[in-house]
């Protein structure tokens, strides 16, 4: 008795403490898919009480990124991709819109939608543009093989809207650095971008591409990205599960990353 008291000394009951404890263990990676999570250990290593481990073990279950079976006991079954919240991509996706290292989530992009349409009024004042039409396209992406999100882009019309379809269908196929795909894209080099995120239920459509109810959390982001010349070239929403994505931001100016979270 003496025993187990000191080795609970110390340790947190809440449930939800360890859960997000856990929820970010997956994220960063730190939790071996190939090996069984035990309890004890967990609550060890997490400097929590077995009962609040197990909670958080059921809610990670309900979340459907494990598996508790008798006999195989816990695993990890589903990653959380982190994406840097100006970009679209997790870090560790690769150079390529169909592979990944060996230890990333193997990612494809199928295009719904690329088309010369008539620009919704807002769209138009948010972009500064007097055209009354302008390029929209739309996105799904595939991450590991499940459906992680989807993203509808405003681009003016200041080039062959053709030509245009050509260099983003061109891009899903080879993606490099953010800077580079944004370059290749609009022919100028990145300025900066400006990023909002908001939770909200899911819509009917949005739901079905993603494969999940209607009503679930989703994460829309709002992006509006720059060129050097300060002059706005796209804005793109994006719709991320919010069982499955994580967005992230570094806190600091990067060259190469310059994604901004407002």
């Amino acid at each position: 008795m003496r025993l187990k008291r000191e080795k609970g000394k110390g340790a947190h009951s809440s449930p939800r403490r360890a859960y997000e404890q856990l929820r970010a263990g997956i994220r960063v990676g730190a939790l071996d898919p190939r090996q069984r999570l035990v309890d004890d250990g967990l609550a060890d290593v997490l400097g929590a009480s077995r009962n609040s481990v197990r909670r958080a073990l059921q809610m990670l279950a309900e979340d459907g990124l494990i598996t508790r079976e008798r006999g195989t006991g816990t695993t990890l079954c589903r990653p959380i991709f982190e994406v840097p919240a100006g970009e679209m991509l997790p870090r560790n996706a690769g150079s390529t819109a169909e592979s990944a290292g060996p230890d990333g989530p193997v990612a494809f992009v199928e295009e719904l939608r690329n088309e010369v349409a008539a620009c919704p009024a807002d769209v138009r004042e948010r972009l500064g543009v007097e055209a009354r039409t302008i390029f929209i396209y739309e996105q799904l992406v595939l991450l590991s093989g499940e459906p992680a999100y989807v993203r509808i882009g405003y681009i003016p019309r200041t080039r062959d809207s053709e030509d245009l379809v050509d260099r983003i269908e061109e891009l899903d196929k080879d993606l490099q650095s953010f800077d580079a795909n944004f370059a290749r894209v609009f022919g100028v080099p990145f300025g900066g971008s400006r990023t909002t995120v908001e939770a909200l239920p899911c819509s009917r459509r949005i739901a079905h591409l993603l494969g999940i109810e209607e009503g679930s959390p989703v994460l829309l982001r709002e992006l509006t990205l720059l060129d050097a010349f300060g002059q706005i070239r796209e804005i793109s929403y994006t719709h991320f599960r919010g069982d499955r994505i994580a967005l992230s931001a570094d806190g600091r100016a990067s060259i190469g990353r310059r994604a901004q979270a407002s």
